[in-house]
């Protein structure tokens, strides 16, 4: 049974439930109210036989070992109550999906997003971790002062391609429940172990999505796999007109996916030069009417 609005959990800390604001497929996401700071917090409630095998601790270790990074989400707290873990991490203001719904997303913001999230991913990289979950719903804003900032969240499908005992092994292939999503990489549908390059595949997937494009929409995985199939053979039959400014990230992006490397600099050339901008300029949060919010570069 999950926790109801008005609750309160008290595991390692007491946290008073305000609202549930999301559920994935690894667990649901409740705003909380910690008891001690009185600080609105996110709860992530993960389900299971049993909340202390290392499976469901899985998310526990990989964001305990990436603190340092700046733009990953911030685990505060974590603990098990009603035979659920428990995980109190840092909240946000809006997430991209709901932010493109509301307005599309101009060149500039969206090179701008590509620019910060590779350097996100540069980071995490180099901590030997691999998301496998990059898509819009998991990239959030978080003010800092009065700078918007970038954050990525959720690492429930995360995995270490390189473990803290620095020896550099492989992800287990086909071990990703949504290989056949439209969000998912052409190499995890396919089936092929996962890899950094992965990663990026789906950064520009996401970067397509905030510009409305979704390409890879079909009845089956296999029909949306055989999409995908085309689409890295020819990026500029989808990315043309207004979206070409794209063309060159995704023939850089597709290339290094056949040659399982990531050329993270050319990546941030390129996204760089696609569209005016100033990468190291804060972004900016605007709420609108009835608090609908925008994010500008």
């Amino acid at each position: 049974m999950s926790f109801v609005v008005g609750e309160v959990i008290d595991g390692n800390g007491k946290y008073h439930v305000n609202a549930k604001i999301g559920k994935g497929g690894f667990g649901v996401i409740f705003k909380v109210t910690d008891y001690v700071d009185q600080r609105e917090k996110a709860l992530k409630a993960i389900g299971g036989s049993d909340p202390n095998d290392d499976d469901y601790l899985n998310e526990v270790h990989i964001l305990t070992f990436l603190a340092p990074v700046p733009g990953v989400q911030k685990l505060q707290n974590n603990f098990t109550f009603r035979n659920k873990l428990c995980l109190v991490l840092d909240l946000y203001m809006v997430d991209m999906f709901t932010l493109v719904e509301n307005k599309l997303f101009s060149q500039s913001l969206t090179a701008k997003i590509g620019h910060k999230l590779t350097e996100i991913l540069r980071d995490v990289h180099n901590f030997g971790i691999i998301h496998r979950d990059i898509k819009p719903e998991n990239l959030m804003i978080g003010l800092v002062g009065e700078a918007a900032e970038l954050r990525l969240i959720d690492f429930g499908m995360a995995r270490f391609f390189r473990p803290p005992n620095g020896f550099i092994g492989q992800v287990a292939a086909n071990d990703n429940v949504y290989s056949d999503s439209a969000s998912a990489a052409l190499g995890m549908s396919l089936g092929k172990i996962p890899s950094k390059s992965d990663d990026f595949v789906m950064l520009l997937y996401t970067l397509m999505k905030l510009r409305r494009l979704n390409p890879f929409q079909a009845e089956t995985g296999k029909e949306r796999t055989d999409l995908k199939r085309k689409f890295h053979e020819n990026p500029a039959s989808v990315l043309k007109r207004k979206n070409r400014f794209l063309l060159g990230t995704a023939r850089i992006i597709c290339q290094n996916d056949v040659d399982n490397v990531v050329n993270y600099e050319g990546i941030l050339w390129s996204l760089r030069n696609s569209a005016k901008n100033n990468m190291e300029k804060p972004f900016k949060l605007h709420v609108g009417r009835r608090n609908k919010m925008s994010l500008q570069p």
